[in-house]
């Protein structure tokens, strides 16, 4: 049985890492997480490919973890492209100053006293 080299588990925490923190940082509305999330999916496809083409698993592994593998991918790449929208839309705080803001729909002027 070949063994898994040591560098793919550097990849593994650089998937996994970023990606929890990016995803902590998109709860909280913060811009720095379009960048992790960009990290952990050129980290998890390095992973992946690895592990289905150099290291031959696609001759062992069943057709469902062949398909998990591509989800990991597919998923990694959704959650770019939902910081990436959102970074855009202005719902990221896109000041990395790190100040509190309040985002709303109403424009303070215009509240009644």
């Amino acid at each position: 049985m070949k063994s898994i080299s040591g560098w793919i588990y550097i990849f593994f925490f650089l998937a996994v890492a970023p990606g929890t923190l990016a995803c902590i940082g998109l709860l909280v509305r913060k811009s720095w997480a379009t960048p992790l999330f960009a990290v952990s999916l050129v980290s998890v496809a390095i992973q992946m490919g690895y592990t289905m083409f150099i290291a031959k698993g696609s001759d062992v592994l069943g057709a469902t973890d062949k398909i998990m593998s591509l989800v990991a991918i597919v998923l990694a790449a959704l959650l770019l492209w939902l910081s990436m929208h959102a970074r855009k839309q202005a719902g990221l705080d896109v000041e990395l100053a790190g100040r509190f803001r309040i985002y709303s729909n109403t424009d303070p002027s215009s509240t009644s006293r």
